[in-house]
């Protein structure tokens, strides 16, 4: 796995994991490095977590059936409205790795990979 190399090899310090492409997963060369935190994909594993999901699916069908932007869809184009969106997701990320340099003495440079879902 590339990441693990990268946290061995010194390019990466460290990594916090929240979601792997399988789920649950159960071996990975990630568990064995203390400098990564792997926490389960628990997002709708309670009622409460089910009730809510439900509720955010049928605003997402009402904005979709009215033409507005759906901000959690799939594949979400590249119009105005995803860039606005979007920017906040950069912005925080970027916050993220300001704070991460001045708290520490670290040299840090902060990269945001992620697939919108």
């Amino acid at each position: 796995m590339a990441l693990a190399e990268a946290v061995r090899s010194g390019h990466v310090r460290a990594a916090g994991i929240d979601v792997f492409a399988k789920e649950p997963c159960t071996d990975s060369p990630l568990f064995e490095l203390p400098q990564i935190v792997v926490t389960p994909h628990l997002g709708a594993s309670t009622a409460e977590a089910q009730d809510r999901a439900g509720t955010d699916v049928a605003e997402s069908v009402k904005l979709a059936l009215a033409g507005k932007f759906v901000p959690d869809a799939v594949n979400v184009g590249a119009g105005r409205s995803a860039r606005r969106w979007r920017r906040g997701w950069i912005w925080c990320a970027n916050s993220v790795c300001l704070l991460v340099l001045f708290a520490t003495s670290f040299r840090c440079r902060c990269r945001c990979r992620h697939a919108v879902s």
